[in-house]
């Protein structure tokens, strides 16, 4: 019987699609807790999919960013997210600044904060990158750029 010794990297990045899309369900909860959870296992799969491609592939900088906060993450359990309004809304009894349409509910999400509101780091591997491509951006926005670059190696 012939067994499959690892699986190919569509596997590994259609994993963290799925953590990609339970964090983007969690962040229009209330539950940080859900968010952490599946921000941990998005940041999970990044790591693994930098190991894989690396060497292999140019490894684009937001994943080298994401490697730097995936060590707070899963090496300390630090909380690396801002929640934020993406979106601002009007909901009658409550007015958050900005323009928009009355009665249009607010859209929330998480931000990669300025490094210096984040734990202190065991290793500063990727800071440079987590500068300049994820902290002041929207977290799905970073992620979903990941999953751009992983159809383009896929198909490549």
């Amino acid at each position: 019987m012939e067994r499959q010794t690892h699986f190919p990297l569509k596997a590994v990045a259609a994993g963290f699609d799925k953590a990609r899309e339970r964090l983007e369900t969690a962040t229009t909860a209330t539950d940080s807790e859900a968010s952490f959870h599946s921000l941990f296992e998005a940041l999970a799969w990044a790591g693994a999919i930098r190991d894989r491609i690396k060497g292999r592939h140019d490894v684009p900088p937001e994943l080298k960013g994401l490697w730097f906060v995936r060590d707070l993450v899963l090496h300390q359990g630090a909380d690396v997210v801002l929640r934020t309004v993406v979106v601002p809304g009007s909901e009658l009894g409550r007015l958050v600044l900005g323009p928009s349409a009355l009665g249009t509910p607010t859209q929330w999400g998480w931000q990669w904060p300025p490094r210096e509101l984040l734990p202190e780091p065991e290793s500063l591997q990727g800071s440079d990158e987590y500068d300049s491509c994820a902290a002041g951006q929207i977290v799905a926005d970073t992620l979903t750029v990941i999953s751009a670059y992983l159809e383009g190696v896929e198909a490549g």
